[in-house]
């Protein structure tokens, strides 16, 4: 797995979470979706074809979803943060320890689903490069449903934002296809 996630910049890991424990984060989303509102400082929004706006995350989630919170305190959470032997820890987190996303389909405006980009390119590179996501699959993703893509290898290479340069690189871009219950690890200039 190490070698794999050093190599490619992701690693996508089947069946590490509790389905069960997947179900009561989701049915906890459902429930803190309401207490967000666009104005917050808490959360993105965005309009959808029908001129609705949905909430489309949620920071300090762990607030909201005591399974979320002993999930992240649990050993299986810390242990992904070793696989890449570099010194990963959640030890530091920032006050936001964890978001909960949801993708829904037909967005009009606002960020739902963010062009090609290195997490520590969008102005955070001195505070993020070197980072590694955690992403877990809470009801599972697929190409209509906002699964995560990733461009294999580009944590190696010098890669402009796609809002700067449309131009695909010439790297393998890998669509995440995920189960619920798996998690994904990409390091934040993949």
């Amino acid at each position: 797995m190490r070698t794999f996630i050093e190599t490619n910049g992701y690693l996508h890991l089947r069946g590490v979470f509790d389905p069960a424990a997947m179900d009561q984060i989701s049915a906890d989303m459902d429930n803190a979706a309401p207490t967000y509102r666009p104005d917050d400082g808490n959360s993105w929004w965005a309009t959808l074809t029908d001129g609705s706006r949905r909430v489309v995350r949620m920071q300090h989630f762990d607030e909201h979803s005591p399974t979320a919170a002993d999930l992240l305190a649990g050993t299986t959470f810390e242990s992904l943060a070793a696989i890449p032997g570099c010194g990963h820890s959640s030890a530091w987190r920032s006050p936001n320890h964890v978001e909960a996303l949801f993708k829904p389909l037909g967005v009009t405006e606002g960020i739902s689903d963010i062009p090609w980009h290195k997490d520590c390119s969008l102005g955070r590179h001195s505070y993020q490069c070197c980072g590694l996501t955690v992403g877990i699959s809470v009801t599972g993703a697929g190409p209509t449903s906002g699964q995560l893509r990733v461009i294999a290898g580009s944590h190696r290479a010098l890669m402009w934002p796609s809002l700067l340069d449309p131009t695909p690189p010439d790297l393998p871009a890998v669509p995440l296809a995920t189960q619920t219950g798996d998690v994904t690890l990409h390091l934040s200039c993949t």
